[in-house]
Formats: structure tokens, C-alpha cells, sequence
């Protein structure tokens, strides 16, 4: 499949993982590479999807990567990775995807 849009960029963050059990591991100003890529689509009754992929140096504890879907531009669900990094989120509503709802669950300011 192409995507409308594709990026993929490195970046100095504070990393933390969870389960479900709480938090797991964390590290502070890792390098991380970040990849996402998402189809843009005008119709109000087509349903689209990306994919997202973050690592660090040591990807066996900071890896992760998943599908993302969309409803009418809106980000409605995603898989394979207990949150859904933030800077994920802003990239899509830098491309003007609607992911308001998504940031309010994962409590992510979009300023």
C-alpha cells in the first residue's frame, strides 16, 4: 500500500514503559527513531489506516510499533502498544488528522 504521507525523523525523549500491571521500565533523553505513515481520505464514509514504529538503541526494551485506523480523518483505534506515543499524535495533527479525542484519552496537551 502507498501512503498519502510517510516520515520518519530521531529524537532525544524520556522514555517509560507500561503493561497493564503499571509502569515497567523508564529511561530519560533516549535516541529515539521515529516512523509513521497515514492515508488521508475526504470522503466522509471511507475508513483509512497507517502504521506507526518507534526503537531506541536497545530494542529490546524500547521498541514498539502498530496499525493506526481512522474514520473520516479521525484517528478511532490503534494496536500494538499499550499507549500510543505523543509524538505520533502531533505529527498526525500536524497533517491535519482529527485526533482530539485521542490526545484527551492519553491526557497529551496538542499545544
Amino acid at each position: 500500500m502507498t501512503y498519502d504521507q510517510k516520515v520518519s525523523w530521531v529524537e532525544n525523549v524520556d522514555l517509560v514503559s507500561h503493561n497493564s500491571f503499571g509502569k515497567v521500565d523508564e529511561e530519560s533523553q533516549v535516541e529515539v527513531s521515529f516512523t509513521i505513515a497515514a492515508n488521508y481520505q475526504s470522503s466522509d464514509d471511507i475508513k483509512s489506516r497507517g502504521w506507526f514504529e518507534m526503537s531506541g538503541p536497545d530494542t529490546d526494551r524500547w521498541y514498539s510499533s502498530g496499525g493506526l485506523w481512522f474514520k473520516r480523518n479521525e484517528l478511532v483505534d490503534f494496536d500494538g502498544s499499550y499507549s500510543l506515543p505523543k509524538e505520533f499524535i502531533h505529527k498526525l495533527h500536524e497533517w491535519g488528522f482529527d485526533v482530539k479525542e485521542m490526545a484527551r484519552c492519553h491526557k497529551y496537551d496538542l499545544e
